[in-house]
């Protein structure tokens, strides 16, 4: 999983809109043929499915530039985050447009925690989530700390696998 740090200071001007759904409407016209392309050949995607989950990592980047402290994006939204990134010169290009430079670090672990707060958030500003937010119901790499058994547990509706012990 990854989380996203801010930098304010990079010449950009600190007018920007006042909700990430307004900061949104700012750049949802942004599109970048590289990332998109490299996207959906390396997950075997239709370029209209590859655009559609380039339009969702513009929503969670327009989130990370409100709550980057306790955000992490779904998996296949980071892997596009990530396509647009090794796009160096056109990231800066949307970073001036969303009016802060939000980069990538790598936690090397999930976050539950800030993945439920993105839902959240999302909900919030989007409505419903376009299924790229929704991580695929899987166990953990590491099954022996993960358990199935609550079914009221959030974290085992969203993940279909959790560390709780109820």
């Amino acid at each position: 999983m990854s989380t996203a740090i801010l930098e304010r200071n990079i010449g950009i001007s600190p007018r920007r809109p006042s909700s990430p759904a307004a900061l949104f409407e700012t750049v949802k016209d942004f599109r970048n043929e590289g990332a998109i392309s490299y996207y959906a050949r390396i997950f075997g995607l239709d370029q209209k499915t590859a655009n559609e989950h380039f339009v969702e990592m513009l929503k969670f980047l327009c989130l990370a530039c409100f709550h980057a402290d306790n955000i992490t994006p779904s998996d296949q939204l980071d892997e596009m985050w990530h396509a647009m990134i090794i796009q160096t010169k056109d990231y800066r290009q949307l970073s001036r447009r969303l009016g802060i430079f939000v980069h990538h670090a790598t936690t090397g672990s999930p976050q539950r925690t800030a993945y439920l707060n993105a839902i959240e958030l999302y909900k919030a500003e989007f409505g419903e989530p376009y299924p790229v937010w929704l991580e695929p119901k899987r166990k953990h790499a590491d099954d022996s700390k993960y358990v199935h058994s609550n079914p009221d547990c959030k974290e085992c509706e969203v993940y279909g696998w959790c560390s709780c012990s109820s």
